[in-house]
């Protein structure tokens, strides 16, 4: 398998994020369609063999929306999020009684 000697695809893989200059979004992931006139979600991760892979998660009519599903996949991944923030474990029982 060939190395990536490219940094800024180095550290995106590590799960560095780098902000493009002419990104239109204020959060990562997400992008103006010019096509379909909508923002548009997408995640990029490494599976276990350390290829990048590119998930498109759909087009929304609020940037938001998109944010959203971003931060969805990243909180399955253990990555930085955006808007959401990632659910800590409760000390609650079933019954709603605590601990």
């Amino acid at each position: 398998m060939r190395a990536i000697t490219n940094p800024i695809v180095n550290a995106q893989i590590k799960g560095v994020r780098f902000k493009r200059k002419n990104a239109r979004s204020k959060y990562y992931g997400v992008t103006w369609s010019k096509k379909e006139q909508k923002w548009k979600a997408r995640f990029i991760y490494s599976d276990s063999m350390g290829n990048r892979n590119n998930k498109f998660l759909g087009l929304f009519q609020e940037e938001r929306d998109a944010a959203i599903a971003y931060d969805k996949m990243a909180i399955h991944f253990n990555l930085p999020t955006n808007i959401l923030k990632k659910h800590e474990p409760s000390n609650q029982k079933a019954d709603g009684t605590t601990n």
